[in-house]
């Protein structure tokens, strides 16, 4: 009995920690922390920018399927319009911050295509190296 307990703790405080000391783990689950997510890769603090945000996606991934061969899954992009919301994951003067292959968060000052593309970069950078490797 105290083992379940003790696993059940465990389970409870280890996302717990993960969220209130590494915000920029929210990414996994932003629509707890006030997003608004277009097929749950693409969110937004304000709804009436998830079509300027899912435009800036779309034609980076265009862009680097063009330019770079690079074929990837899109990851969760978490797109900030204040400070608030960037401080609320974690950014600090970061104008973006690709978290493992969770996904991407991006400040303010991140909404432009050479900041998109750059961040889907280093995203999808670690599945093309796996199939060059192979």
């Amino acid at each position: 009995m105290r083992i379940y307990l003790l696993v059940l703790l465990l389970i409870i405080s280890i996302p717990t920690a993960a969220f209130s000391f590494y915000k920029p783990s929210r990414v996994v689950i932003p629509e707890v922390f006030g997003m608004h997510c277009l097929n749950g890769s693409i969110c937004v603090e304000d709804p009436a920018t998830i079509d300027f945000a899912s435009d800036l996606v779309l034609n980076s991934v265009d862009n680097l399927q063009e330019n770079h061969s690079l074929d990837m899954d899109l990851p969760r992009i978490v797109f900030c319009s204040t400070d608030k919301c960037k401080d609320r994951f974690g950014l600090g003067r970061r104008t973006a911050i690709t978290v493992g292959t969770f996904g991407i968060v991006m400040s303010p000052r991140g909404w432009k295509p050479h900041y998109v593309k750059h961040e889907l970069y280093t995203a999808g950078r670690p599945a093309h190296l796996a199939i060059l490797l192979c």
